[in-house]
């Protein structure tokens, strides 16, 4: 198993269950964001919640690698969309975004965090996402990073969104197409603006709401402190 590492860019990452999650460079500003997310991701209801089984490379059993990690990485995206206007046709979204990362997935343990606020406009019906219901093209905002007050109190030390690890993530006033799909359950993501569409976030609508996720398991090598 491949753990997280940044050293100049994504040397890999292993996910829950062997599923390799694959990173991809950032786009630039103005551009969609790009890469794979898992469809299998955890849901807003809840999804599997149970920890991942880590298991030896049977392909190379004289490699002498312990590929069980000493140290995993919970990535959580949580977000929603509110569409308007109110029943529809909509016009225009607007929602949030969170990201967190936590040591060996424990909440007592943050590795960085950071939220982004949420606005777009409903793209028209040439946007090419098949069995897509809505189409936006949505500008994040990042609205708050690092440790929250009562951390600061408490010396806790937490990164903001440049030491998170999670791929693909949003940077400040970065523009994304984005569009929701009720038959899949699903928001799909318009690949660096070429027209390709990718699942992005599992999701769940609830009249003019949208909630989605995105929850997984990584190992990771935690980097030294410098002194």
């Amino acid at each position: 198993m491949v753990g997280l590492t940044k050293a100049g860019g994504w040397l890999g990452m292993a996910l829950a269950g062997a599923t390799l999650l694959l990173g991809a460079c950032k786009a630039s500003d103005g551009d969609s964001g790009g890469g794979t997310l898992p469809a299998e991701s955890g849901s807003p209801s809840g999804g599997d919640s149970g920890q991942p089984s880590f298991t030896h490379d049977t392909f190379r059993p004289d490699s002498g690698l312990d590929l069980v990690p000493e140290v995993t990485l919970g990535l959580r995206h949580v977000g929603r969309w509110d569409q308007t206007p109110v029943g529809g046709p909509y016009a225009a979204m607007t929602g949030e975004l969170d990201v967190e990362e936590l040591l060996d997935g424990n909440p007592a343990r943050p590795w960085c965090r950071a939220s982004f606020a949420l606005t777009g406009l409903v793209i028209g019906a040439d946007a090419g996402c098949d069995n897509c219901d809505t189409a936006y093209e949505i500008e994040f905002f990042l609205v708050s990073e690092g440790p929250t007050v009562e951390e600061q109190e408490d010396e806790v030390m937490v990164g903001g969104l440049a030491d998170c690890y999670s791929p693909d993530l949003p940077s400040d006033g970065e523009r994304w197409r984005m569009a929701w799909s009720e038959i899949d359950a699903e928001i799909y993501l318009d690949f660096y603006g070429s027209g390709i569409w990718l699942p992005w976030y599992a999701g769940e609508s609830s009249h003019d709401r949208i909630d989605f996720s995105w929850v997984t398991l990584a190992a990771f090598h935690e980097p030294e402190m410098e002194e």
